[in-house]
């Protein structure tokens, strides 16, 4: 089922219809390896892989976008590398970064010394020729401008702030933010491996589980930018070559005429805001020891578990295991967008057990 657009003369903008056919392709490899078997000690570990490809192979209706994703059974044309039918692909605008992401008739005019350079956070920013990115408080440039008239993609530019890829002069579009795929709410593929060693009575047990190749929309980082409040905006630490002006990331909308930066964007998805949200995690350890018999009652055995151990991730919320219910998908594990949810609780319990 999707909530599928519908014509304005119908008095509702969308109606949940039977409207397409998804086709996935799963691959599963698992492995269970007993490492040492003896009398007082065994060491058992076991692996396992999946990978799954989802693809709209029919939809009954013309492409169109949804909140963040774009709904395509168009397999023959690839959009930033992803195939367009491709399902949980991410739909947002993108902002230049390095020279080789500029068009080809502009790219002559970035680099050292020229008008286009990347700057310390390495993004793609407009500096004027002659001058760099380290000169905007020494040389008093932050408030100077490039014409419409005198700007490849006829829209001002300001120094130093981030540009959108848009379409250049004269092309069909012009002055308009683009959309691309940022990337796929669904992984490339999970791993987990788990192992467990038993010595005499005592046992210990860890759980890896990871999953790669995802990307999640932070959407708490953008209203961190609106409100003014996110970490990236606190100078305290920068230079006076690197600092940048308070509310540079923020901007009303497009196109870029009012406000002074961009990643906010109107809570609009971009390659800011949508990360990669890779992780591994130790999602369980525990430690028993088996006591036996307690004054000849039972067979105890003492136990101490922690789950959400420990995290290892390189994206900036709180937590990469998040998403929202509702929407187009339907399901949090779709829509991997992080809205304020709490993270995952790390929890350790003291377990005693018997059997009679």
């Amino acid at each position: 089922m999707i909530n599928a657009p519908t014509p304005s003369s119908l008095g509702f903008t969308s109606q949940w219809i039977n409207g397409g056919t998804l086709e996935n392709h799963t691959w599963e490899i698992a492995a269970s390896m007993p490492i040492i078997t003896r009398r007082d000690l065994q060491w058992n570990m076991r692996v396992s892989f999946d990978r799954t490809r989802t693809f709209i192979t029919d939809l009954s209706i013309p492409d169109y976008n949804t909140g963040n994703f774009l709904m395509s059974d168009n397999a023959d044309s690839v959009n930033n590398g992803f195939p367009l039918n491709r399902y949980g692909n991410t739909w947002g605008r993108k902002f230049y970064k390095g020279c080789n992401t500029l068009p080809a008739s502009v790219q002559s005019e970035c680099g050292p010394g020229k008008q286009f350079q990347v700057n310390s956070d390495g993004w793609l920013v407009w500096v004027g020729t002659g001058n760099t990115p380290e000169d905007g408080i020494t040389k008093n440039l932050w408030q100077t401008k490039l014409p419409a008239a005198s700007s490849p993609w006829n829209v001002p530019l300001q120094y130093g702030h981030i540009i959108v890829e848009r379409p250049l002069r004269g092309e069909k579009g012009e002055g308009i933010g683009t959309k691309s795929i940022l990337g796929n709410t669904l992984p490339d593929f999970r791993l987990s491996y788990n192992s467990t060693i038993t010595w005499k009575k005592m046992t210990l047990y860890a759980l890896f589980d990871g999953t790669f190749g995802h990307n999640i929309y932070n959407e708490g980082e953008q209203w961190g930018l609106f409100d003014m409040n996110s970490e990236g905006q606190d100078m305290a630490k920068r230079t006076v070559e690197n600092a940048k002006p308070i509310g540079y990331n923020w901007r009303v909308g497009p196109p870029e005429h009012v406000g002074s930066g961009g990643f906010y964007d109107l809570l609009g998805t971009n390659n800011y805001s949508v990360e990669d949200g890779t992780y591994v995690k130790l999602r369980e350890l525990s430690l028993s020891y088996k006591v036996g018999p307690i004054g000849g009652v039972g067979d105890w055995t003492f136990g101490l578990v922690g789950r959400n151990v420990k995290a290892w991730t390189n994206y900036s919320g709180y937590d990469p295991e998040t998403g929202i219910s509702g929407g187009q998908t339907g399901s949090g594990l779709i829509n991997q967008q992080d809205s304020f949810d709490f993270p995952t609780l790390r929890t350790f319990t003291l377990s005693f057990s018997t059997r009679f």
